[in-house]
């Protein structure tokens, strides 16, 4: 070998070493605080929002129910409110309740009451990592076990033996389409601008914040990481698209998103509609963000959503 193939092979391998090093401190300095931000983020408390002028329990919106906690996967503890039908509970449906990010199971009662109002037994559960509930998040490696969980405590505690839908937003929407996956009890779901791909989302959010995209080696080793920190075996194992194709038939889904969401990008919900038109009913929304869809959506939707859990639940047998 020539003094000048040592050269380059001796130059080679100083920059790869220097990039481990680099990647290394990177890795210990700034993306590992960023995970665990991003794992962990602040939680609201029933009292923050008392302050905030919420209402915190299913008899101030008129209804019935009961503060309630189960142990997690991993020995988490996990609190919920139980809302019972008004009809025959051991018969009823049961709806699974789920919240955005940054929220707490108090800002999915005013719909849980309106379901067992109209008959159906609703849970709305604090996700882990948020308000009462312990653990930390994992953007649905866990929380789709949680959701098993919630409904075998349904049925062990409270007789329920009913079909299974899941209403979710935001966060709670894209954890709750994994759920629908894997989860055969699960005969349907309504989901509200929901992720479908967490890739996708963790790429376009960090363009968004830094003003560019994708880098090589950079951002693949960035998002393995990120995976082993939630416990997910891949991409594709927190991505409710190839998740539901695992699942024949894939369950109705009711799937409402605004053309100028800027959290959660409507892509999101045309790649689930296209990859399961059978399957899908799509409510987009022109000019609405990542808000309220009962505000600046169709004046039916509420009645439209009502509709389409009546038909899927109350036909179902397990």
């Amino acid at each position: 070998m020539t003094g000048k193939k040592k050269g380059c092979l001796a130059a080679s391998a100083a920059v790869l070493v220097f990039g481990v090093i680099l990647l290394r401190w990177a890795t210990d300095r700034v993306l590992d605080p960023i995970i665990h931000n991003v794992l962990n983020p602040p939680r609201r408390t029933t009292e923050e929002f008392i302050r905030n002028g919420i209402k915190v329990t299913p008899q101030q919106y008129g209804g019935k129910g009961e503060e309630v906690f189960i142990e997690g996967e991993g020995g988490v503890r996990l609190r919920g409110w139980f809302m019972p039908s008004y009809g025959n509970l051991k018969s009823s449906p049961l709806v699974i309740l789920l919240h955005g990010m940054g929220d707490g199971c108090e800002l999915m009662l005013e719909a849980g009451v309106g379901l067992q109002k109209a008959g159906v037994n609703s849970l709305s559960v604090d996700h882990r990592g948020f308000a009462k509930s312990e653990g930390s998040l994992s953007f649905g490696v866990h929380e789709r076990e949680d959701v098993r969980r919630w409904i075998e405590w349904a049925r062990r505690e409270k007789g329920i033996q009913g079909p299974v839908g899941i209403y979710g937003g935001s966060y709670g929407a894209g954890v709750g389409l994994q759920a629908l996956a894997v989860n055969p009890e699960v005969f349907c779901m309504v989901a509200l601008h929901p992720f479908t791909d967490l890739r996708s989302l963790l790429r376009s959010q960090v363009k968004d914040y830094i003003g560019f995209g994708w880098i090589p080696l950079v951002t693949t080793f960035a998002e393995n990481k990120f995976y082993r920190e939630i416990g997910a075996k891949g991409a594709d194992d927190v991505s409710a698209l190839s998740l539901l194709e695992k699942r024949d038939p894939v369950p109705p889904i009711f799937l409402v998103h605004g053309t100028a969401d800027r959290v959660i990008p409507v892509e999101h919900s045309r790649w689930l509609s296209e990859r399961f038109p059978e399957s899908v009913e799509y409510v987009e929304i022109k000019g609405m963000g990542h808000e309220d869809p009962f505000k600046k959506g169709p004046p039916d939707l509420n009645s439209r959503i009502q509709q389409f859990l009546t038909r899927n639940l109350s036909t179902r047998t397990e």
